[in-house]
């Protein structure tokens, strides 16, 4: 059971460090310090056939990611989604760094 404990608290470690990742690139496309993806465009890639369906939705680009639609407190989600993920990967790595004293 221990071995599974530490397992999943590595997995949350691995899982909150991507989230954190993905937020701090979504977070630099916002700000203008990485270029967006060409898939930002795509309006619906569900109903998507052909190649050059997706062609015409990418020279349309009607949606940008460096758009940002809400905003709470002056903040993006993508702001909020790199904080809370930092906290929390801070707080595992501490969590699994003292997993011998926490299981006392």
């Amino acid at each position: 059971l221990e071995k599974n404990e530490q397992f999943i608290i590595l997995l949350l470690i691995f899982t909150f460090s991507f989230s954190l990742i993905m937020s701090f690139y979504h977070f630099g496309i916002e700000q203008g310090i990485f270029k967006e993806s060409p898939i930002c465009g795509i309006n619906d890639a569900s109903n998507t056939i052909s190649k050059e369906e997706i062609l015409k939705q990418l020279q349309a680009k009607p949606i940008s990611c460096k758009d940002v639609t809400f905003k709470f407190f002056g903040f993006s989600l993508t702001t909020f989604n790199m904080m809370i993920s930092l906290i929390i990967v801070i707080i595992l790595i501490k969590i699994f760094k003292n997993y011998e004293k926490f299981k006392k």
